[in-house]
């Protein structure tokens, strides 16, 4: 029987080493990159949508008769404009319809009108002027006939485009009823016989 030298012995088991060792070398990069790659994956943030309601407008454009102020006196017009920018910048582009709808101080509905063309009124009209609602007119009520509170109102555009969700725009107006004294009108007309005159003299008028 033959007998291997000692030393070729412990050479053949460092080459395994050597060999198994080389192995463990590429095997743990390899594993290293995959499970770096596959955490870096779970972690990448992905591009945020833009929100569909992002592209639809709403512009108050009236609350007044030629204008859009915050306080409102005996005459509401509520008008908004609308319109969708994936189908264009003109008022009622990509936009089916409009649901006018006005709330008072407890959120309570006191009128609503939907709009099916630009421009979007609550009392109607709108080509080219809305209709003014004067509340003077209609013993200081809404249209359904109940009373006006004074004070806060929500003018309130309930916008549904022609692709994609409801879009809702809110706005606040203070609502006041006049009490009338700047309607009245007195002027002097005589003070003597004949005239007006702030000197008079034994007679007068």
């Amino acid at each position: 029987m033959s007998v291997q030298p000692f030393g070729n012995g412990v050479q053949a088991v460092f080459r395994s080493l050597i060999a198994a060792l080389a192995l463990v070398i590429g095997v743990v990069p390899a594993l290293s990159a995959t499970s770096g790659s596959a955490i870096a994956s779970s972690f990448t943030q992905q591009p945020a949508q833009l929100d569909a309601q992002d592209d639809v407008v709403i512009e108050l454009m009236q609350t007044g008769v030629g204008d859009d102020s915050d306080v409102v006196e005996d005459v509401l017009v509520f008008r908004v404009r609308a319109f969708d920018l994936d189908e264009g910048d003109d008022d009622g582009d990509g936009i089916d319809f409009v649901d006018m709808i006005i709330l008072d101080a407890d959120e309570d509905e006191v009128y609503r009108k939907r709009e099916n063309n630009p421009g979007y009124c609550a009392f109607g009209g709108g080509a080219p002027n809305c209709s003014a609602w004067d509340f003077g007119d209609h013993d200081d009520s809404w249209p359904n006939g109940e009373p006006l509170n004074e004070g806060e109102h929500t003018l309130r555009a309930r916008v549904q485009p022609e692709n994609g969700p409801p879009v809702m725009q809110d706005f606040t107006v203070d609502i006041f009823l006049s009490d009338g004294s700047d309607d009245l009108v007195i002027e002097l007309m005589q003070t003597g016989v004949g005239d007006d005159s702030d000197v008079v003299e034994d007679v007068l008028v």
